[in-house]
Parts: structure tokens; sequence; C-alpha cells
């Protein structure tokens, strides 16, 4: 059942507008043509409407090591915050190790890919906060591209 997370501006709603990304249902991620991502899983947080009409969220990832995000584009903007484990992140043949408490701006469009580093006994965590906000299992959220490495 799809809730209301438009909100208004005298109040929130508990049971609409606080989401715990630890007690959610863990959900494979997915590629555009459905295919399950190996290794990464993700929980759904918060989301709700912009004035704009603009959905804007937030979710748990979870890549166990070794696991990657193929090179892909986002049709909107993106920041992700790593919470445990060290990853890597590919933008135009650079590699940027990330680490806990690192935060990362991507822009829509943006050729990219990320995995968990295959040495890491401890998963890649992350939040990812989209605008617009597409679910952890949408074929929409991402869309594979070329090499980026």
């Amino acid at each position: 059942m799809k809730r209301d997370t438009r909100g208004s501006r005298e109040s929130i709603d508990p049971l609409v507008h606080i989401v715990n990304l630890e007690r959610g249902s863990r959900l494979p991620c997915i590629d555009e043509s459905g295919e399950v991502l190996a290794g990464i899983h993700g929980r759904e947080g918060v989301s709700g409407m912009l004035p704009d009409g603009t959905e804007v969220g937030i979710d748990s990832i979870e890549m166990e090591g070794g696991a990657t995000f193929e090179p892909h584009v986002h049709d909107g903007a993106h920041i992700l915050v790593v919470t445990a484990g060290a990853g890597e992140l590919v933008v135009g043949g650079q590699r940027h190790v990330l680490l806990p408490g690192d935060s990362v701006f991507v822009p829509a469009n943006l050729p990219h890919a990320m995995g968990a580093l295959a040495v890491e006994t401890v998963p890649l965590r992350f939040l990812a906060i989209g605008i617009p906000h597409k679910k952890v299992h949408a074929k929409d959220r991402m869309r594979r591209v070329g090499p980026s490495s």
C-alpha cells in the first residue's frame, strides 16, 4: 500500500513520516531489466513530496564484499553517506575509496560505478538520498551504461 507522504507544514504523522531503516524489509536491488544485482540489498526509508511535486527519499543500501553496481546513471541527483565497511566509487576513470563518514554528491546522469571492497569482511553500508526518489527495487532507479573505469 502506497502511503501519502505529502505531509503538512503544521504536523508530522509518525506512521507516515518516521521510518526505521534498520527494521524495514531487506529487498534485492535490481537493474532496469529486472535482473537481481548479486550481493546488493536495500531497505526503504522515508520519502515525501517537495512543494514542486518532486519526491525526495532515503534508503539504506548494503553490499557484500566484492559486490558491484556496474557503470550506471540515475535520472536524478543523489547523495551517498557511507555508514560501515569500505567501498570504491569510480567516475571518469578515477577511483575513490569511501570509508565510514564519507559523503558523496552524484549529479543526475553522471556515469559512475560503485563496489564494496572484496577484502572487507564488513559489508559496505550507505544511505542513499535521491531527488527524485526511486524505490530500492524499482526498475527505473538506474540505467546501466558503458565502462566507467
